[in-house]
């Protein structure tokens, strides 16, 4: 480890990736699990005043094949301009994805332009329709091979993370 590595990490601490025996304090306070390390029951717990509720949709073993998908785009005009100190813009578009299978409704979105939701209805509801709502692994796995030569970045990406969601 060079001298100005070894400085670095002095000055910071361990991290998570350091390996076993030298985990940063969020990782040992919450038992996260790295390679190397046994198993250990985590010991974060949900903030004061937080519950976890139970989800009110079950999920039986039986398949339940997407009948269909409907995808929008929602442009939405500001209030007044914002900026991010690069750009500025005066509107933001929500991509929703919502699949309908086994009588209900999912719900996906994302942020990106207009164009999204035709890169998600060209490309990828295709490859939804009739597949398992709950097989979200193989799914996503044809989903990928599909954008395999548009890129998996930008645009692309988004349109995933809505689809990937949505169930």
């Amino acid at each position: 480890m060079a001298a100005r590595e070894r400085e670095t990490r002095a000055r910071r601490g361990p991290s998570p990736g350091d390996g076993p025996g030298r985990l940063g304090s969020w990782s040992a306070r919450c038992g996260s699990r790295t390679a190397g390390m046994r198993d250990t029951p985590p010991r974060c717990h949900p903030a004061p005043g937080f519950t976890v509720k139970p989800s009110s949709v079950r999920h039986d073993s039986a398949a339940a094949p997407i009948e269909r998908v409907d995808v929008s785009a929602y442009t939405v005009p500001t209030d007044q301009p914002e900026s991010d100190g690069t750009f500025t813009w005066t509107s933001t578009t929500l991509l929703l994805v919502e699949p309908v299978a086994g009588g209900q409704r999912g719900l996906g979105y994302t942020y990106a332009v207009p164009a999204g939701a035709a890169l998600i209805r060209d490309m990828l509801v295709p490859l939804l329709v009739s597949e398992d709502a709950w097989g979200v692994p193989a799914r996503m796995a044809s989903l990928l091979r599909r954008v395999r030569n548009a890129g998996s970045r930008g645009l692309v990406a988004r349109a995933l993370s809505a689809v990937d969601t949505s169930p």
